[in-house]
């Protein structure tokens, strides 16, 4: 399995909106796909629905 691309990964924490934290979030998983790397679904909810991840 290959490295995550880290240096293309954005930040996402509490001190943000709302909406610009589901931003990033989903810019992060989108990333880590492209990566060909899995995502970390125990840790993280693996969807792309602000629902879900504001959840």
């Amino acid at each position: 399995m290959r490295d995550w691309p880290k240096d293309e990964l954005l930040r996402h924490g509490r001190e943000l909106p709302m909406a610009e934290r589901i931003r990033r979030y989903q810019h992060n998983i989108r990333t880590i796909r492209e990566a060909g790397c899995a995502v970390p679904t125990p840790a993280r909810i693996d969807s792309l629905d602000p629902a879900e991840i504001e959840l």
